[in-house]
């Protein structure tokens, strides 16, 4: 009996390592219209990115950009830190606004939008509407940008609903 209680020991600290190890992922629904492709993907320790476009846009110009990135192991206390850790990483002129946000839920989410008009430093405008969720094993950052100086309430309505219909699932 004493050879086998080390045995069962290993066996429960491996079962909780592996059961530790489980994948967690963002699933969006992108709207079927736009034939998206991805044309840049990033991966490191930390970090992974993809980059998508319309199918028929060249990464050069395109339409619209939407972006998806994870940061693994990442954990905000509180939402007020996620949109304080956006607002000081703004360039002069962007404006940032927090449009919605779910606190007491299993995975908590804020959406704002970031609006950029043309600068010196930057002579085309771009906006992005954001899309940050606390998972358990990670922050998912997901945006949609276009080249204007700000977003039409159309545009925010449409792609937060499809923002809002996304969910994280673990396997």
């Amino acid at each position: 009996m004493k050879s086998i209680l080390p045995l069962f020991i290993l066996l429960l600290l491996r079962l909780a390592a592996i059961g530790q190890g489980r994948m967690e992922h963002i699933v969006i629904d992108w709207p079927g219209e736009y034939n998206w492709k991805i044309v840049k993907q990033k991966h490191d320790e930390n970090t992974q990115t993809s980059m998508i476009i319309p199918g028929n846009d060249s990464i050069s110009n395109p339409s619209i950009i939407g972006s998806l990135t994870v940061y693994r192991g990442a954990k905000f206390s509180t939402l007020e830190n996620i949109i304080s850790n956006y607002k000081t990483r703004l360039d002069s002129g962007s404006t940032l606004t927090l449009l919605e946000r779910s606190l007491k839920i299993k995975y908590p989410w804020v959406i704002f939008k970031v609006e950029t008009p043309p600068t010196t430093k930057y002579p085309e405008p771009e906006s992005d509407l954001y899309y940050v969720v606390q998972g358990r094993f990670g922050v998912y950052e997901n945006f949609v940008g276009i080249k204007a100086a700000t977003l039409s309430d159309e545009f925010v309505k449409k792609w937060t609903a499809v923002f809002m219909t996304s969910q994280i699932t673990t396997e």
